[in-house]
């Protein structure tokens, strides 16, 4: 199963907890065992009301989870054993556990915690949130309980967010705890949560800071009653359901985290369909079957790989891995498969559980696929344009059969290394050629498109294409591609078009400019309004645009002025006052005592006319 995944309507993750048949993931029950967990077979025909089951997960105590009282406090007396009337009353009493996802948790009754494999967790939280009266008025007249299970989650977040806002706290406290070295915890609530607590509660398991990917009896994050899942429960010692002593005591409020990301097993060169092992070949021409493993191995260890033949026995011994790279070692040889048939590589746990399986067919006839190898030459498409790539040629020169089809063959590979669903950009023909237009703001980098390939006699195979996406040219590297700045009629080769200090691209999107368009200051690292790139003085008040944006004060301060306002430019200084005969005095103070401007000693008395003003020579 793809991961991750979430609900929409709340953005909660969505983890995937078991499966029928079988209990927990990965680990299925064999057809021998008849209708285990609901599922059925029927003999040489299918397997039939088989499901895969999901928990939701809201955002842990430190994501600062909605279903959090902003009254949280932490029990910490630590685990109390759930018996005699000493036991503390308005408290939840449980368990939280790995499974060893085998053995007795295959059956319908879920994990078990009750065999050597299921290990206890220590020092794992365990939170239990609990409505006030006023949450509960809200969520009775919302009648949250009467929708169906699906739509619960999503009316309890936005029954929440919606009182919060109003000044209204739905949650009348959190209390979480600890748990031991046998994976056990006990949340003393307090005598105020009265019998609130038995219908209205919501509680989670929590380890390293993430809530867990656990089989619970709280699979969505809802208030309900206590014991409103019983069935889904995890069970201590084969006691079913979540029983009650007398005065708000619950137990066996347990959490089995189970393993989400479990191996996957492949088989990289063969398969049933596409790629079947062509036996007329002969076995010294056929390379050994290979596994790869991805994923996690199960926690317990001791896992290994093994070979079923089409008689259902198996080949050879056990393979052991450690790691997954392990997987590397327990190729099956080209003489373990000379035979028609079906060959499975099976993953096994400690418990001789199978927990991920793949399985590939040997065929005794020739088969197209096997004889004809179709290759892509590399292509080079630039982002904006349409590129055909050529139909593919056999690598050692034979004629492709008339009648050979080709398809899209499902996820491409982008220039990250991601999966993604193929593109509406790429189009593959059903001759081979493949057309492709990538977007103007495509990724550039290698795209990798796997395309099906059927013969006449119904063999296929799958091929790749390699398409290397090129960005929009840029001449001169001014932020501007070539096609738009023929667009904009500005130069492609020339950065600067009209030379006003500014490049191309930044007038284009503003971003020298500190003025947006309605002639106000932008905030620091934001963009302005657009200048016009081919014209140097935008505005016209005879300052260039870069002049403008870079001007500074008499104190080299900057002091930008806009350079689409003909108000707004850089003030002109002004001239120091004119004094044409350099005596100290300005023309116009002259002109005011009546002395001569353009004599510095007007009376001819030795003194210069402004030292005799000042007195600076008596």
């Amino acid at each position: 199963m793809d991961s991750p995944l979430k609900n929409e309507e709340t953005g909660n993750d969505l983890g995937y907890v078991r499966q029928a048949g079988g209990g927990v993931p990965g680990a299925w029950a064999p057809v021998t065992q008849g209708t285990a967990n609901g599922a059925f077979y029927l003999e040489g025909t299918n397997m039939q009301r088989t499901g895969v089951f999901l928990e939701e997960r809201a955002p842990s105590v430190a994501e600062n989870s909605y279903m959090v009282s902003p009254e949280f406090s932490m029990d910490e007396e630590g685990w109390h054993k759930p018996e005699g009337l000493d036991a503390p009353r308005y408290s939840y009493y449980g368990r939280v556990w790995s499974d060893a996802e085998g053995g007795p948790d295959r059956n319908e009754t879920g994990p078990l915690y009750q065999w050597e494999g299921d290990q206890p967790i220590e020092g794992a939280k365990v939170y239990a949130s609990v409505l006030s009266d006023e949450g509960i008025a809200e969520y009775k007249r919302l009648a949250i309980g009467d929708k169906p299970f699906r739509e619960q989650a999503a009316a309890t977040k936005n029954m929440i967010e919606d009182m919060r806002a109003n000044g209204k706290e739905p949650i009348l406290k959190t209390v979480g705890a600890e748990t031991d070295a046998e994976g056990r915890y006990t949340i003393r609530m307090g005598e105020d949560v009265g019998n609130r607590m038995n219908d209205y509660t919501y509680i989670w398991a929590e380890n390293d800071g993430k809530v867990l990917n656990s089989f619970s009896g709280f699979p969505t994050p809802v208030f309900q009653n206590v014991n409103g899942n019983a069935g889904e429960n995890p069970n201590w010692g084969g006691a079913v359901g979540i029983p009650s002593y007398v005065g708000n005591r619950w137990y066996n409020i347990n959490f089995a985290e189970v393993q989400a990301d479990i191996a996957n097993l492949d088989i990289v060169n063969y398969d049933s369909y596409l790629n079947p092992a062509d036996l007329p070949e002969g076995i010294n021409n056929l390379e050994p079957a290979k596994v790869k493993l991805t994923g996690a191995l199960p926690f317990s260890g001791d896992s290994k790989i093994r070979w079923i033949g089409p008689d259902r026995k198996q080949i050879g011994d056990d393979c052991a891995v450690d790691t997954l790279a392990d997987a590397a070692n327990c190729s099956l040889a080209p003489e373990d498969f000379n035979k028609p048939g079906t060959y499975v590589a099976q993953l096994v746990n400690a418990y001789d559980v199978v927990v991920g399986q793949d399985s590939f067919i040997a065929v005794d006839k020739v088969r197209q696929n096997g004889e004809f190898e179709p290759q892509y030459k590399d292509a080079t498409a630039p982002a904006g344009e349409k590129t055909t790539v050529d139909a593919p040629k056999d690598k050692d020169g034979k004629e492709i059969p008339e009648g050979t089809t080709f398809e899209p063959g499902g996820q491409v590979t982008d220039p990250e290394g991601n999966k993604v669903d193929k593109p509406e950009w790429i189009t593959v023909n059903p001759d081979g050629s493949i057309v492709v237009k990538p977007p103007k703001d495509a990724k550039p980098g290698d795209y990798t498109i796997p395309v099906v390939v059927t013969y006449p006699d119904g063999s296929r195979e799958t091929i790749e294409a390699k398409v290397t996406v090129e960005a929009p040219k840029d001449s001169d590297n001014d932020g501007l591609t070539d096609e738009k700045e023929k667009e904009l009629g500005t130069d492609p080769n020339k950065a600067d078009t009209d030379e006003d200090g500014i490049n191309d691209g930044d007038e284009v999107n503003g971003s020298k400019n500190p003025f947006d368009k309605d002639g106000k200051k932008v905030e620091d690292g934001k963009p302005g309004a657009p200048t016009d790139p081919k014209k140097a003085d935008t505005d016209g008040d005879g300052t260039n645009d870069g002049d403008e944006v870079n001007n500074k004060d008499k104190d080299g301060k900057d002091a930008p002025t806009n350079p689409n306002d003909p108000e707004s430019k850089p003030a002109v200084p002004a001239e120091d006052p004119k004094d044409s005969d350099n005596d100290g005095l300005t023309d116009e103070k002259e002109k005011e005592l009546g002395t001569d401007p353009n004599k510095a000693d007007t009376d001819e008395d030795g003194i210069n006319d402004g030292d005799e003003v000042n007195g600076s020579k008596n």
